[in-house]
């Protein structure tokens, strides 16, 4: 009796090893990885942090005042664009959701949510540019570029 339950038991670790199924240590690993991956994002190496300030980058690409108001204009306009064409993503996309067709409106969200980003990334262009500083933060775009208003300001009712 003894040597089944041994038999038994090395088969079980042997055969019937749901960790190694799974390859825990691989999903542990990738985890891990994804983690490290998003800390990066988020921070900026000193080395790759510039103390160029807008005027020496204006001088060295030798942009005049007119020039920088011609980018303001086109980043502006393509802004635009990125933005009316994400509305009308979404709007299929809520099309799709009716239709029942659920992997076309999750594509369609997905598209409409990169044209999001680029219409982002041209107004936050424009934005730096009006404000002739590099650098600007996320909250310095979102209460003066997009609200129009200061951020101490409070909303008077």
């Amino acid at each position: 009796m003894g040597n089944i339950k041994k038999k038994l038991g090395r088969f079980g670790r042997r055969f019937i090893n749901p960790s190694k199924w799974m390859s825990i240590d691989n999903v542990s690993k990738n985890a891990g990885n994804i983690k490290d991956t998003i800390k990066k994002l988020f921070v900026i190496p000193a080395s790759q942090q510039g103390t160029e300030t807008f005027q020496d980058v204006q001088a060295r690409l030798k942009l005049s005042v007119q020039d920088l108001q011609q980018r303001v204009l086109l980043f502006k306009r393509f802004s635009l664009f990125f933005l009316l064409l994400s509305i009308l993503m979404l709007i299929y996309a809520v099309y799709c959701f009716l239709m029942l067709n659920f992997q076309a409106g999750l594509v369609s969200v997905g598209i409409a949510s990169a044209l999001l980003g680029f219409a982002f990334k041209y107004h936050f262009w424009s934005f730096q540019f009006k404000q002739r500083k590099l650098g600007c933060t996320f909250d310095e775009w979102l209460h003066h570029g997009l609200l129009g208003r200061s951020k101490h300001k409070r909303l008077e009712n």
